[in-house]
Formats: C-alpha cells, sequence, structure tokens
C-alpha cells in the first residue's frame, strides 16, 4: 500500500522512516528543528488512516 500524500507531494513510498527525539520528529523535510508530532502529522494527507507508532 503506497502512501498518502505528504507535504503536498505524491512520493509513491510504501513507508518512511524518521526519528522522534523529545517529542519531536525528524527527516529530510522537517529542518534541524524538527516538528512537533503533531505539525509533523498534519502534513500528510488522510493522517488519521495512518499508524504512525508514535
Amino acid at each position: 500500500m503506497i502512501l498518502p500524500k505528504y507535504r503536498g507531494v505524491d512520493a509513491g513510498w510504501f513507508f518512511h522512516v524518521v526519528v522522534v527525539y523529545n517529542g519531536r520528529v525528524y527527516d529530510a523535510w522537517t529542518g534541524r528543528a524538527g516538528d512537533t508530532i503533531a505539525e509533523y502529522k498534519a502534513q500528510w494527507t488522510r493522517h488519521n488512516k495512518i499508524d504512525f507508532g508514535f
């Protein structure tokens, strides 16, 4: 199953790996400060259907 759009882009990903540290999420698109978990999840289309695991 392909993941939905992330930050408005349909990347065609089957999975996406991030780091969660001190309540912030980091990946190649969040920048040095990361995003709060709520901010990060809001970047996904249909985020309420994804099991983020955190």
